[in-house]
C-alpha cells in the first residue's frame, strides 16, 4: 500500500473551486498525489463505461464517489459505505488496523436551485498512528479532520471522539442543518493489485 507516514504536521490540501473531493483523496493520502487533470480524466474514463457524468459539466469538480474509489483503488485503498442508519459512535470500527480514514460527504441546504451549488462538500477524516507525534489518541490510533474548507487541520482525538464528532453530523440532520451525510471507510484493499481502480483499466 502506497500511503504515506504520518508526519508531525499532517499534509493538508486546502479547496479550490469545487475540488473538493481530489482534496479528500489526496489528504487521505497525505501528498498531492492527484491533479486536476488527473481526476478529470478519471471521471472521463468512468464515463466511457457507464454513460453517466461523474463530475460537474463545466470541469470545475463536484466528482462523485465513483471517482474516489477509482483514484484510492490504483494506491491499494477501497472505500466502503457505513450505513449511518446505524449507531456510528459503537459501530464504525473505528479501530480496525485496516482502516486508514474516513471519507465524509455533508449536504447542507441550498437556496441556490442549481446544480453547482447543490451544498455536497467531501472532507477527509485521517487516522495517523498514536507515536506519529500529531498528538492525543488511544489504541485506535489519532484522528485528524482533515476538511480542505478548513485553515488548518483539526484534532479529533481517538475512536471516542471521533465518533461523537460524526454523531453531531447525525444530530445536525435531525435538527434540518444538514440535507444527508454520508460515511465511507477507506481500507487497505482486500483485492490483489489494487482495488477499484482496476474496474475502469
Amino acid at each position: 500500500m502506497s500511503v504515506s507516514p504520518a508526519p508531525l504536521a499532517p499534509f493538508h490540501e486546502k479547496q479550490v473551486l469545487l475540488q473538493c473531493a481530489r482534496h479528500t483523496v489526496n489528504n487521505i493520502l497525505q501528498r498531492s498525489e492527484f491533479s486536476w487533470s488527473e481526476f478529470e480524466r478519471i471521471a472521463g474514463e468512468i464515463t466511457k463505461s457507464d454513460g453517466y457524468k461523474h463530475k460537474n459539466f463545466f470541469g470545475l469538480g463536484n466528482y462523485d464517489i465513483g471517482v474516489m474509489m477509482v483514484a484510492l483503488g490504483r494506491h491499494g485503498l477501497e472505500a466502503e459505505w457505513f450505513d449511518m442508519r446505524k449507531d456510528v459512535r459503537s459501530e464504525l470500527n473505528a479501530d480496525d488496523p485496516e482502516c486508514v480514514g474516513l471519507l465524509v460527504n455533508t449536504h447542507r441546504p441550498s437556496f441556490i436551485p442549481l446544480p453547482v451549488f447543490d451544498g455536497q462538500h467531501w472532507q477527509a477524516v485521517r487516522k495517523f498512528d498514536s507515536s506519529s507525534g500529531v498528538g492525543g489518541g488511544d489504541g485506535g490510533g489519532v484522528w485528524c479532520n482533515l476538511d480542505s474548507k478548513e485553515s488548518e487541520p483539526v484534532l479529533l482525538g481517538g475512536c471516542g471522539e471521533l465518533g461523537a464528532w460524526l454523531h453531531s453530523l447525525v444530530e445536525k440532520k435531525r435538527a434540518g442543518k444538514l440535507k444527508d451525510v454520508h460515511v465511507f471507510r477507506v481500507v487497505k484493499s482486500k483485492q490483489q493489485g489494487g482495488g477499484g481502480g482496476k474496474l475502469y483499466e
